[in-house]
């Protein structure tokens, strides 16, 4: 029997109404048992004799996923009664990963919007695009038919530059320029050249974020951004960002290192890292000099939906699976480690960085920061700093950085949720980004006279600096840069904290 590639014998395949994979079905059987595994609520609802057939039984299959999915739009999306999709899922009496795949086909099938916005470009080929993304930029649009996304800006370029280049390759006839048109227009109704996402960033950081141009290489890249079992034989993807932070360095961190972890009910725990026997391989990495290690769990915050905190390892699922499960319990506490180095730190005094500027307060070394900081004062007398922080997550969780260096008393400078204004100053958590009135109370108030101002970026002061992955073609090391953007620049001017060092 002739054979095709990787020994898999030849014959009819068919994509699966229900997951749109592609599967084999040169016999009936073949395609019954992808369905009992796909989605086994369809197999009752197919007549017993259409099985007998592929097409047939298909035919039912879509039949069916046709049904659930007018069903689950109108649960989810009823104007002025929108059910959440874990209670869709009850409703349906669906698992709730099917009823979200049936909703996310629902989403695929509304084109993607193309924006015109330029782009920063960092590097880009055939295969690959990567673009310095502003901040207060939301990395994919909340809806597929609304833009003003990094995404719809980089599906713009795409389709810009394919213009570009069918203009240079055909001549100027008139039928030619027809063939063209027709090409853009299928183009536009399709999502077959929107560059592909392979890992995210929030809102309002900034930074060097890459997209895949090449379907064949999406998942050898995506697989770097994963857990440490699931990213071979490419390794994890090297993230490396700039946090400006006002707050308190955590001891040991001049003396080979520190390691924060949770400890109560969420307060500081800060271990020097001194002997090597028994020290997990992550926390190995922060013992250098001048840097520190936070290795605390991450979960829901107890009161504000959309932020994170730090957590007590949940008790073991016997039953977990190695990179979760698609019924996974979401708000469980998740695994979180991120290496931290203190780049250059100051001095700081609320109300007083405005008038420093300029001023005759020079910066200092991490090292004069942690013999600062590792002196006998208790915690709470010790003076604050401004500090720049390098700090390279070894875990990929939402807010990770941004909960870490806050547990570790250096809150992001302008950090809605958990900046220094909210540790230090006593203002309330904001959940609307950017919003100066929100974060302060509004008014003239004592919190916005010494955290506003030139203090206040409208967005977290954190910045993904640089990206390295591994080709999964030719396993060469890509290393991609991003500058530090001029408000971050501005921002450590104003408090006397040096930027060049972070250049270095």
């Amino acid at each position: 029997m002739p054979r095709g590639p990787r020994g898999a014998t030849r014959g009819p395949t068919l994509e699966c109404p229900a997951c749109a994979q592609t599967i084999k079905a040169r016999h009936p059987d073949q395609f019954r048992q992808h369905v009992g595994k796909c989605c086994p609520d369809v197999v009752e609802h197919v007549p017993r004799d259409a099985w007998g057939d592929v097409a047939s039984a298909a035919a039912a299959v879509a039949s069916r996923e046709a049904v659930l999915l007018r069903t689950a739009k109108g649960l989810a999306y009823a104007e002025g009664n929108r059910m959440p999709v874990a209670e869709v899922a009850k409703t349906m009496r669906l698992p709730l990963h099917r009823v979200k795949g049936i909703l996310r086909k629902a989403s695929k099938a509304i084109p993607l919007v193309a924006d015109d916005a330029p782009l920063e470009i960092v590097f880009e080929d055939e295969e690959l695009l990567v673009v310095n993304k502003p901040p207060n930029l939301r990395f994919h649009p909340t809806h597929r038919f609304e833009g003003n996304s990094l995404l719809s800006r980089c599906l713009g370029h795409v389709r810009r530059r394919s213009r570009e280049k069918k203009n240079q390759s055909v001549d100027s006839s008139t039928n030619d320029d027809l063939v063209c048109d027709r090409d853009d227009k299928i183009s536009s109704d399709s999502d077959s050249d929107a560059p592909r996402i392979v890992h995210r960033l929030d809102m309002d950081t900034s930074g060097v974020c890459l997209f895949v141009k090449d379907p064949a290489l999406v998942d050898g890249f995506a697989r770097q951004f994963r857990g440490e079992q699931e990213c071979a034989p490419f390794g994890r993807a090297r993230k490396e960002y700039l946090a400006l932070c006002v707050g308190r360095v955590p001891r040991g961190a001049g003396e080979g290192g520190a390691v924060v972890r949770f400890e109560g009910d969420g307060d500081l725990r800060d271990d020097a890292a001194g002997d090597a026997s028994g020290t997990p391989p992550a926390e190995k990495a922060s013992k250098a000099r001048g840097t520190f290690t936070v290795n605390a769990h991450v979960g829901a915050h107890g009161s504000i939906p959309e932020a994170r905190w730090v957590h007590p390892p949940p008790p073991p699922d016997p039953h977990a699976k190695v990179g979760g499960h698609p019924d996974m319990d979401a708000s469980l506490p998740k695994h979180a480690v991120t290496v931290c180095a203190v780049l250059s730190t100051t001095g700081f005094e609320a109300g007083r960085a405005a008038r420093k500027h300029g001023g005759d307060e020079k910066g200092t070394s991490g090292d004069d920061a942690n013999r600062e900081s590792t002196s006998d004062e208790s915690d709470t007398n010790r003076r604050l700093v401004a500090a720049l922080v390098r700090a390279q997550p070894l875990t990929g969780r939402t807010h990770q950085i941004r909960v870490h260096l806050a547990h570790a008393s250096l809150p992001i400078l302008s950090d809605p949720l958990y900046g220094p204004h909210v540790r230090w100053g006593g203002a309330a958590p904001a959940e609307n980004r950017g919003d100066a009135d929100a974060a302060f109370g509004g008014g003239e108030t004592e919190i916005k006279r010494a955290w506003g101002g030139e203090l206040w970026l409208g967005r977290q002061a954190l910045h993904a600096q640089r990206l390295t992955v591994t080709h999964p073609r030719t396993l060469e090391k890509l290393v991609f840069d991003a500058p530090m953007p001029e408000d971050m620049r501005r921002a450590c001017e104003v408090l006397g904290v040096d930027p060049r060092v972070a250049d270095a």
